[in-house]
């Protein structure tokens, strides 16, 4: 009897993930625009939508035309507008935002994804703190989240395919 493999199982649609991406977007432009803010955030968070809707239009055409392409750009496109988002707008604590990827990672892809979107964010975190000065305590906080979840990621998975493996073979 084959064991089924949840590894390779896709868990959650891309086209989900870059419909909340779209979604966030216009809110943040919009409240931006609602709150009065000044001109400069306004129009970046603005140019930040036009970007985002772009990425999305993007992304369900290469999901219709190669889906795990179009689970991988989606994994690209949210690492990307979530540090941009941060970056550009100055939002105090966005950088804990890097556990986003990871954890989709594993619901787009596979664990082994989430690996690697684990090692890459990472590396992206070390990078802002060294490029636009985070704090070296705020790096290393978001790095061990960034680890954190995907240890918690791994471990429920693997609990759940020896949990799959047991069902299969007693049933």
């Amino acid at each position: 009897m084959k064991h089924p493999d949840f590894d390779g199982e896709y868990l959650t649609s891309p086209r989900l993930i870059l419909i909340f991406m779209l979604a966030v977007g216009c809110v943040v432009s919009f409240g931006a625009e609602v709150l009065s803010l000044p001109w400069s955030i306004v129009s970046t968070a603005m140019l930040l939508a036009i970007a985002v809707a772009i990425t999305f239009v993007l992304g369900f055409i290469i999901c219709g035309w190669r889906p795990q392409a179009g689970r991988w750009f989606t994994l690209l496109g949210l690492s990307l507008w979530v540090h941009a988002y941060g970056l550009w707008l100055q939002i105090p604590g966005s950088l804990a935002w890097a556990i986003i990827p990871t954890a989709y990672a594993a619901c787009l892809v596979s664990i082994s994804a989430a690996l690697l979107v684990a090692a890459g964010e990472s590396v992206i975190v070390l990078l802002l703190v060294q490029q636009y000065g985070y704090g070296t305590d705020a790096a290393l906080a978001t790095i061990g989240a960034v680890w954190a979840v995907f240890f918690a990621i791994a471990v429920v998975s693997y609990q759940s395919r020896q949990q799959a493996k047991w069902y299969a073979g007693y049933f």
